[in-house]
């Protein structure tokens, strides 16, 4: 089973691994200007960066994969994707929105 790494970097410091050990496989990534950070990837995980950590998102129940995330003028988290697990299921595209 794949397990993904997130690793950061502040200023000119040494390079840090922050995420968690339990992290499924991550498909996207994007930083706002004001450096607010998301990610995303397989069995719907969404990942926020917080002050102290990378907190995970709730989601509905899904069998998608994100493949796509992207932070919007108002704060509001947009992800898209599909089942990777499946041809057949490929035609079955999702975008959720988280607004605050």
């Amino acid at each position: 089973l794949a397990t993904a790494l997130i690793f950061e970097q502040k200023g000119e410091g040494a390079w840090k691994d922050s995420g968690r050990n339990d992290m499924p496989p991550l498909n996207g990534v994007f930083v706002s200007p004001t450096g607010k950070a998301v990610t995303a990837g397989m069995g719907g995980i969404v990942l926020e960066r917080t002050v102290y950590y990378w907190e995970e998102l709730p989601y509905p129940e899904t069998d998608a994969d994100w493949h796509a995330v992207w932070i919007d003028e108002e704060d509001g988290v947009w992800v898209a994707g599909g089942n990777l697990g499946s041809i057949a299921a490929m035609n079955n595209g999702t975008v959720l929105r988280y607004a605050k």
